[in-house]
């Protein structure tokens, strides 16, 4: 789901949520533990009728793995819909935009993918879960950073900085916001390592 679709970031929470298995089932008790209220509050913010607090809107933005831009746009979002004036929600729409544009053009820089150079095979092989979050979206279930954070015991944030860079050079692809692994002979003449490490957790 990308964040960068929605001015509102209540709007977000609820395709986010909607998207996933089930509906998202259980992650509203999830987002209230995680942001520091309970649940008839979150409830409130979903309906519209209560804005987050700037930390409780932090704490939601590392539940749901957002990487620094992103939250960014997502802390921005809230004051914008927590603003009583129109001009000063002009401004916060305005830095939402800002921000939006700046994404698109780091994606254009980046252009459709990096070189697996050895720099990128150096961070790729310095933890396992680079390999075991990539191999599990070969698994149908698992191609949503929700399942295969549940799935391999990982924080979901951390989750969802591998996915970026899995997706940044072209280890994964992302359609109709399902994941699913794409085999790359720079990594896969390895495959035996990777193996090892997905063994332990399947």
């Amino acid at each position: 789901m990308n964040i960068f679709d929605f001015y509102d970031y209540r709007d977000y929470i609820k395709a986010n949520f909607s998207a996933l298995p089930n509906s998202g089932y259980g992650k509203l008790a999830e987002l209230a533990d995680s942001s520091g209220v309970n649940r008839a509050t979150i409830t409130l913010v979903l309906k519209k009728e209560r804005d987050f607090t700037s930390d409780q809107a932090f704490n939601a933005c590392q539940f749901l793995g957002l990487n620094k831009i992103e939250t960014d746009y997502f802390l921005n979002s809230v004051q914008m819909q927590k603003a009583a004036q129109t001009k000063v929600r002009n401004h916060y729409r305005d830095k939402l935009d800002l921000i939006r544009n700046e994404h698109q053009d780091l994606q254009k820089r980046l252009g459709k993918s990096k070189e697996f150079d050895e720099n990128a095979k150096a961070q790729f092989y310095s933890n396992w879960f680079y390999s075991a979050i990539r191999l599990s979206t070969s698994i149908a279930e698992n191609d949503n950073i929700d399942t295969i954070a549940k799935h391999l015991d990982l924080p979901l944030n951390v989750v969802k900085q591998v996915v970026d860079f899995l997706l940044e050079h072209k280890l994964v692809s992302q359609i109709d916001n399902k994941l699913k692994i794409i085999f790359d002979e720079n990594v896969d003449k390895v495959h035996s390592i990777e193996i090892h490490y997905v063994n332990s957790y399947y």
